[in-house]
Formats: structure tokens, C-alpha cells, sequence
């Protein structure tokens, strides 16, 4: 549920022009961490669709670049905690919707049927088995019935 949430929050919450100048900052200080020389010349594209002539170096200190990551950040944050409570209240809501185990299902459904199910179902036994069977099934029966 919080990846979900998350994904949607980031696709709902966010513009591309957060998604470039995450990339163009993230590039710009991997550059200059490697090794390359933090004077090179970079592009960078501003909002208003404006390009700018910076440096990688003057990349890592634009305020409009370094907003974009934040941003992301927080919507990322804040839906993963959003999915993290949905995921916590939907698995307490199956919890208590799912019935209990199998034999205590099996239970409940032989008091729902009563007696007079179980004595069509002895009766067709009856019919398959013989004289025999029927002794065998008549005392089950009453052992069911005196349970219930």
C-alpha cells in the first residue's frame, strides 16, 4: 500500500520540471564528486521555460534546483506514511472479516444443518452400505445430536 500510495502521490503531486531539475542537480554533483571539474558549462532550464547558462558548479546552489528534490522527497514521504495506515487499517478490517478456522467453520455448519440434514445424509449411507452400515451411522447420529 505504500509504494502504491507513493507512486500515485509522486504522478499526481509532481510536474516534470521537478523530475528535470532533480536529474540536472543529481548530475551536476555527481559530476563534480568524481572528479570533473565543477566549472564546466551546463544548461539549465527554469520554469518559465527559460534557459540559463550555469556552471555545474553554480548548478548545486540554484534555489529553483534545489527545491525540486525536496519537494519530491516530502510527497514521497508523506504518501508512503498515508499508504503505511491504509496497508495497517485494511489488514485489521481483513482480520476481522475473514471467519475463523476451517474446523471451526465445519462446526457451525453441522449446528446450521441440524439433525434432519444429517439424517437425509445417513439414510442415502443407509441405502449404499447395507444393514450393517446402518447400526454404525444410526450411532453417530446420536452422538452428533447429543453435542449439539
Amino acid at each position: 500500500m505504500s509504494m502504491l500510495a507513493c507512486i500515485l502521490s509522486l504522478v499526481r503531486d509532481t510536474t516534470g520540471h521537478e523530475w528535470y531539475a532533480s536529474g540536472k542537480l543529481t548530475g551536476a554533483e555527481i559530476l563534480i564528486d568524481v572528479g570533473f571539474d565543477d566549472r564546466a558549462r551546463a544548461e539549465y532550464r527554469t520554469e518559465d521555460s527559460a534557459i540559463l547558462p550555469l556552471t555545474n558548479g553554480d548548478l548545486k546552489y540554484n534555489s529553483e534546483a534545489l527545491l525540486a528534490p525536496n519537494h519530491l522527497h516530502r510527497t514521497a514521504t508523506n504518501a508512503a506514511e498515508l499508504g503505511a495506515w491504509c496497508g495497517f487499517g485494511s489488514t485489521l478490517l481483513c482480520l476481522v472479516l475473514i471467519p475463523g478456522p476451517k474446523e471451526e467453520r465445519r462446526v457451525r455448519r453441522l449446528i446450521r444443518t441440524g439433525p434432519c440434514t444429517t439424517a437425509r445424509r445417513n439414510e442415502a449411507d443407509h441405502a449404499a452400505r447395507g444393514e450393517a452400515g446402518v447400526r454404525g451411522v444410526a450411532a453417530r447420529d446420536n452422538r452428533a445430536s447429543s453435542r449439539v
